[in-house]
């Protein structure tokens, strides 16, 4: 069941997508996302900034102090990056490395920890937590029950916390087919990374997500008018060469 926390209620099969053009205009300097090598498409498909988007292959929730993030062609640790950037909205996006290592409680336990640390550094940030995106049926990376079980996990972790502005937004689930799984419209070719239109999908969800809380974004999201379609996606079709890392 969705939480009171739970920001999007366009359903997952029924809404059209803006393009990338569209969206490129609609998302100020004031969101960031921090993550993995999928969150890392936000920037390497050139959906948002590189500043805005500090993210990395194999991060996790359990070992995002092993990386560095670029910020202004300069590396940082997570922590400093967001200590200088100081963005009205954080989106977490990660938990695809955390799958096969640990326990559903310890990725929680280490979520919760990061979200510490960077309100710590970032006081008046808004969190957005992202839910997992899915994988292809025949993944040997782990199955989508599990992740749907993580994701369920997130979404109780945030309706749990009470001392910072924390909302849930499940874009992801508007990747899967009938079958709960991946879309091969989605899939990026290995079954766990993305194909670029992917995070016109998710941005477009997220925009309807951040409508809810913030005003400045409703309008954005009337005048664009997204809308909901019957059946079909309309999809901006790309020449684009799908990106994705050895690790993920």
């Amino acid at each position: 069941a969705a939480g009171a926390k739970e920001l999007g209620s366009y359903s997952a099969s029924a809404f059209v997508p803006l393009t990338s053009s569209e969206l490129s205009s609609m998302y100020t300097d004031g969101i960031v996302i921090v993550g993995d090598s999928i969150a890392s498409g936000y920037k390497v498909y050139n959906r948002l900034p590189e500043n805005q988007v500090m993210a990395v292959g194999s991060l996790g929730a359990r070992n995002i102090h092993e990386f560095k993030v670029t910020l202004n062609g300069a590396e940082y640790a997570v922590k400093d990056a967001i200590s200088i950037l100081k963005p009205e909205y954080i989106c977490m996006s990660m938990g695809m490395n955390d799958l096969n290592i640990g326990t559903k409680e310890d990725f929680i336990s280490n979520y919760k920890a990061n979200i510490d640390e960077l309100r710590s550094v970032s006081p008046d940030s808004t969190f957005i937590v992202m839910a997992i995106t899915p994988i292809a049926a025949d993944s040997t990376h782990s199955t989508n029950y599990t992740i749907d079980t993580y994701n369920q996990a997130l979404s109780d972790m945030v309706n749990e916390i009470d001392y910072v502005p924390i909302y849930y937004v499940n874009a992801a689930q508007t990747l899967k087919n009938e079958w709960n799984a991946l879309s091969s419209t989605y899939s990026g070719g290995d079954g766990i990374h993305l194909a670029p239109t992917s995070y016109d999908t998710m941005l477009t969800y997220l925009l309807g997500a951040l409508s809810e809380i913030d005003s400045s974004y409703t309008d954005k999201v009337n005048s664009a008018e997204i809308t909901e379609a019957p059946s079909e996606w309309s999809l901006v079709t790309e020449a684009e060469i799908p990106y994705y890392e050895t690790e993920q």
